[in-house]
């Protein structure tokens, strides 16, 4: 089992919970009450328990990522899918929008990269849909990027990461594996996101079920 840090926000008493390996590690971080919009200082330095202390007035630094933006989505409720859209071009976000819909995902946007690694901070989300020159910042140093490469194996198997690029060829795995992305999708071919989407996460469903049963046929799990 995962062990997450119970958070209190001292403005308006909401309790939520933060995996903690989604915290950086012996750092000062800011994030937003998903509910009030108060800032939240977590300081990882010391024990789970002084997560909900707010810093006043010590001057140490903090990571900006998380400090400036206010998350808009407040407390899911159970059982609804997440769809993280990390993508700035507008004839894109029709073709994501309408795939996201019909298979059944709750869009939501992030206007900026620290915008968007608040969000994965303080929610899980089952898609994640990445242009790859978003906000200025080529794949391979893409803070989302990095920071998925740093979940446990578990956590990420959980998150279907898709990586938007003029360069890749559509569902092309080799690309993909180079990309730290389940699946790379030509913007091309986003008409037919759809049915890309059904096929690809069908195929690693079936991979991974393939390898959980081969773990536990080997005493492994």
């Amino acid at each position: 089992m995962e062990n997450s840090v119970d958070i209190v926000c001292s403005s308006c008493g909401s309790k939520f919970k933060i995996r903690e390996e989604k915290l950086p590690v012996n750092q000062i971080v800011k994030i937003t009450c998903p509910k009030c919009k108060h800032k939240i200082t977590i300081d990882t330095r010391g024990h789970a328990d002084q997560a909900n202390l707010e810093e006043k007035g010590t001057g140490r630094k903090t990571l900006p990522s998380y400090d400036d933006f206010a998350s808009p989505l407040g407390f899911m409720e159970g059982g609804i899918r997440l769809a993280l859209i990390v993508d700035d071009n507008d004839m894109h976000k029709v073709d994501i929008d309408l795939a996201i819909n019909e298979l059944a995902y709750k869009p939501i946007s992030a206007s900026s990269i620290p915008e968007a690694m608040e969000k994965l901070l303080l929610h899980h989300f089952d898609l994640i849909i990445l242009s790859e020159e978003f906000d200025g910042k080529d794949i391979e140093n893409n803070p989302i990027t990095k920071h998925l490469n740093k979940l446990s194996m578990s956590t990420r198997r959980q998150m279907f990461l898709v990586v938007l690029g003029d360069q890749f060829n559509t569902m092309d795995n080799m690309m993909a594996f180079a990309a730290s992305a389940n699946l790379v999708v030509n913007p091309s071919d986003l008409p037919d996101l759809t049915l890309i989407l059904k096929k690809a996460m069908n195929d690693n469903n079936q991979f991974y079920k393939v390898f959980t049963d081969t773990l536990r046929e080997i005493g492994k799990i």
